[in-house]
């Protein structure tokens, strides 16, 4: 995950993916930048959960982005997820996964997400516009290592600083992984299980704010017992 800033709302992220309830061995990589100065306030927390931390240079983002997967090169795994420094998930987030790594999916992501604002509320966002809904999510997206080499490691070429969801699938196009809709297969996405929960936590700082997110209405939720004390 790239971290930047928000080290009250990325504690809590950390949290969540420490508690995770899977047999599964997973670590997590964290990408700060030197001038981040709350990154200090973070660097404990992520050496405390034995967590790793890399730095790179925070701006154009893209190539931040791509440092998460880079950097992971160094270590020994059969499937990567992105995910946010402001998405906290459920303690059965991991497990989720299992079944499409079983079937040996080079790709899975998910179409809704949760959200967190600032007024602490939970919404949930059942995805994009259905009528072209064409890819998933961003945050949990899942990629097997074959498919990050078959990238060449890089899934967000370029300089862009927005609409990364969108040029990482241009990439995955690009080196004949094809979309999120396989033509005649089925999509490589779908809803979350019903007890299962990404939580994007928004605040002032945020880079993407919860009116960019164009599809069906969101619905207002009660905060479910699986998430208690991790919402910032």
């Amino acid at each position: 995950m790239t971290v930047w800033q928000r080290p009250e709302v990325t504690r809590k992220v950390l949290q969540s993916l420490a508690i995770q309830g899977t047999d599964h061995k997973y670590h997590v990589l964290c990408v700060g930048s030197k001038e981040d100065p709350k990154l200090r306030w973070l660097s404990e927390d992520i050496k405390h959960y034995g967590y790793d931390l890399r730095l790179h240079k925070n701006q154009p983002l893209a190539e931040k982005f791509d440092a998460t997967v880079s950097y992971s090169k160094e270590f020994d795994f059969d499937f990567w997820i992105q995910l946010g420094s402001d998405d906290v998930v459920s303690p059965n987030f991991l497990d989720a996964y299992v079944p499409y790594a079983e079937q040996g999916m080079d790709m899975w992501g998910w179409e809704d997400i949760y959200f967190w604002t600032l007024d602490k509320r939970l919404l949930h966002f059942p995805g994009y516009n259905p009528r072209a809904r064409t890819e998933s999510v961003g945050a949990g997206r899942m990629f097997s290592r074959s498919a990050l080499e078959r990238c060449e490691w890089c899934l967000w070429p370029g300089t862009r600083r927005r609409g990364l969801d969108r040029v990482q699938t241009n990439r995955l196009a690009e080196k004949g992984l094809g979309d999120w809709v396989n033509k005649g297969e089925g999509r490589n996405y779908a809803p979350m299980p019903p007890d299962v929960y990404i939580v994007d936590c928004k605040n002032s700082i945020s880079m993407s704010p919860i009116n960019r997110f164009k599809g069906d209405p969101m619905t207002e939720l009660e905060v479910p017992a699986s998430l208690v004390g991790l919402l910032p």
